[in-house]
């Protein structure tokens, strides 16, 4: 007798699910064969006050940095990171930190996406490009990234009645992670208590509003040393060169990343040629109108339907990246990560039919595997010099900072010289 029949949904399904494993599987690989250090960009400053907490859990803190006294977010990354250096170089834990922060991004979008009752191949090939391995990845801000996994845990906790005791243990946790994502958690968890009337779930908000308020009062008492090391504005709020700037950051969050040499000349024509860069650039912005509009659309049915607050949170989030400062409590670029929160929740609730639906996910392929090849190119090279600028500079400011730019920050772990000036906004301050 013929065994059991496949359905073409759940074999789609099935495939789709491959197709997001090996993605991450290939950038592993990349990352763990490579000679030298992931090309992101913030990544070494963490690696390096990994190398600190590790120093201080063994006896051999580092002359010219405190530890500080009060609960501060951007800590989970820098503990990891110094507990695998107690087993590993911190060449190794660095990347591995990287591959764990893969399997998390698998397992949250599993339950995030059992728990919505979301059956859709066509977002499960999205979503590597779009949410987990888009600009925010090449910065290297991989805190908020495991943040915005863990807003998707709690989403899915939340949704299917987890006790307010693990709500709040997971708040904990986001907060230690990002403050960004905790505040995205909040927004979720004040909406659906407020849509749904379960007002008692506000509970489990309480330990991180006392973390948070302990947290500012320290940090502000003291002058704000924190963010000493905070990025300057390069553009006047409201002006004609901030809302460049806005649409710029808007239309390089879905997927395509253009990356750059040390002199701003673009190391993605160089890798593509000049004829398929541009066509990628011009793909990247149809992406971004084809993605607003599906956000939009999700929102729409979504509050319409019994589940306004998802509708409520994705239109905030959207509304709130186009307001928020380019610089905000000493964070770079805030609108780009809460378009990424948006992103998360807006395609996970989109109807995946039609041809917007076919389009952005032939497009997510697309900057997938170039990304993936910029990244193994770049990885292995980095002095790989960027084409000459004789594109419109409207195009050749579509990118992204050099990838190497903080190069000398392994160079000195390498040489055992531990006098960086590090980023304040993490848990060590520079001693006065």
């Amino acid at each position: 007798m013929p065994g059991p029949t496949v359905a073409p949904a759940d074999l789609k399904l099935k495939l789709a699910w491959v197709y997001f494993v090996l993605v991450f599987v290939a950038y592993c690989f990349v990352i763990l064969t490579a000679k030298l250090p992931p090309p992101i960009v913030d990544y070494p400053e963490w690696v390096y006050q990994g190398t600190l907490f590790h120093g201080s859990i063994t006896g051999h803190s580092i002359p010219g940095y405190v530890l500080k006294s009060y609960p501060v977010p951007f800590s989970t990354i820098i503990v990891g990171l110094g507990l695998l250096d107690t087993v590993f170089t911190w060449q190794f834990a660095g990347k591995l930190w990287l591959c764990l922060y893969f399997a998390l991004a698998g397992f949250s979008t599993w339950i995030f996406l059992r728990a919505l009752r979301v059956k859709s191949a066509s977002l499960l090939v999205v979503l590597p490009a779009v949410v987990f391995l888009n600009t925010d990845f090449w910065w290297g801000r991989v805190e908020y990234q495991i943040g915005v996994c863990l807003v998707m845990i709690l989403i899915a906790l939340t949704i299917t009645g987890t006790r307010p005791i693990y709500l709040s243990l997971l708040l904990v946790a986001i907060y230690f992670t990002h403050m960004e994502a905790l505040a995205c958690a909040c927004l979720f968890l004040a909406l659906w208590a407020g849509y749904t009337r379960q007002w008692g779930k506000l509970w489990a908000a309480l330990p991180v509003i006392l973390l948070s308020f302990w947290y500012a009062v320290a940090r502000y008492s003291g002058g704000d040393r924190d963010g000493s090391s905070s990025p300057s504005s390069n553009y006047l709020y409201g002006s004609k060169a901030f809302l460049i700037f806005k649409a710029n950051t808007y239309f390089k969050i879905f997927g395509y990343i253009n990356s750059r040499a040390s002199d701003g000349s673009s190391q993605s024509e160089a890798i593509f040629g000049k004829i398929f860069f541009v066509a990628l650039l011009i793909c990247a912005m149809c992406m971004g109108l084809l993605c607003m509009t599906i956000l939009i659309q999700a929102a729409l049915v979504r509050y319409r339907s019994g589940q306004r607050y998802f509708g409520v949170m994705i239109v905030s989030l959207i509304v709130l990246s186009v307001f928020v400062p380019q610089i905000f409590l000493g964070s770079a670029d805030p609108g780009s990560r809460l378009l990424t929160m948006a992103s998360v929740v807006g395609l996970s609730l989109f109807d995946w039919r039609g041809k917007k639906a076919k389009a952005i996910t032939v497009l997510a392929v697309v900057f997938c595997f170039a990304n993936l090849w910029q990244f193994y190119r770049i990885d292995n090279d980095p002095l790989m010099p960027g084409h000459a600028k004789d594109l419109p500079a409207a195009m050749l400011l579509f990118g992204h900072i050099d990838p190497w730019s903080r190069l000398d920050i392994y160079n000195k772990l390498e040489r055992g010289e531990m006098d960086w000036p590090i980023a304040t906004t993490a848990i060590y301050l520079p001693k006065k």
